[in-house]
């Protein structure tokens, strides 16, 4: 109490409506957050990822990604950025999602089974801002890190968004041969999955389409 009323009194520090307290001006904050040591400042960001997990209505998902990542706390910041990304596409901001799916896929070993899927979010999230080639690095980059014997779903899915994001960009990538593979691996898989399926026949469309050649048997399919 003595050490707050000193710095209020000394205008460091403001009262709040919530009933705590707040840096008169954001460069006071740096300064004194620049000015802890580097243990101090890891605890810091700990506890604050501590009352944020507790509590939501604290903060954002944001929020609590950058003190968990800053607190060295990869699982709980890959979480929280993921929701974050989710959060932000939510709210119309395709760019802050993609910068939160980025720091989720550098946080996660290639084995994690959410890969993919973060993945074709980042790479929605890139194409919503006009980044397509971007996006397209993403699905190639991960396509070509895969390990052999993966779902075979989950790399159709990824064919799907290649092929189509693929079609937007001036890219030479053979969209119809990436259509073919997915819906081959499809015919193997244990599941349906009707949506991936309806993506990849739709891809194989276009890009029959572009090369001015759409079969009647497809086109049936696709009805």
């Amino acid at each position: 109490d003595a050490g707050l009323r000193d710095a209020v009194e000394h205008h460091v520090l403001v009262p709040t409506d919530s009933g705590g307290y707040a840096f008169r001006h954001a460069l006071l904050g740096e300064t004194v957050y620049d000015d802890l040591l580097p243990g101090e400042r890891v605890r810091a960001h700990e506890r604050y990822a501590v009352a944020l997990a507790d509590d939501r209505s604290l903060g954002t998902w944001a929020e609590l990604a950058r003190h968990a990542t800053s607190a060295g706390q990869r699982e709980q910041a890959r979480e929280a950025s993921v929701k974050a990304g989710d959060s932000a596409m939510r709210m119309a901001g395709p760019e802050e999602a993609f910068r939160h799916f980025k720091n989720a896929l550098a946080l996660m070993p290639e084995t994690d089974p959410d890969v993919d899927a973060v993945t074709l979010r980042a790479a929605a999230a890139a194409t919503a801002v006009g980044r397509a080639l971007k996006a397209l690095e993403l699905l190639e980059e991960r396509l070509a890190r895969r390990a052999a014997g993966s779902d075979p779903a989950g790399r159709a899915e990824l064919l799907a968004a290649l092929a189509t994001t693929a079609r937007i960009t001036e890219s030479t990538l053979d969209t119809l041969a990436a259509t073919k593979e997915g819906l081959g691996l499809l015919d193997g898989a244990e599941e349906d999955h009707p949506q991936i399926r309806a993506r990849l026949l739709a891809a194989k469309v276009q890009a029959l389409a572009d090369r001015g050649r759409v079969p009647a048997d497809v086109l049936a399919v696709c009805r």
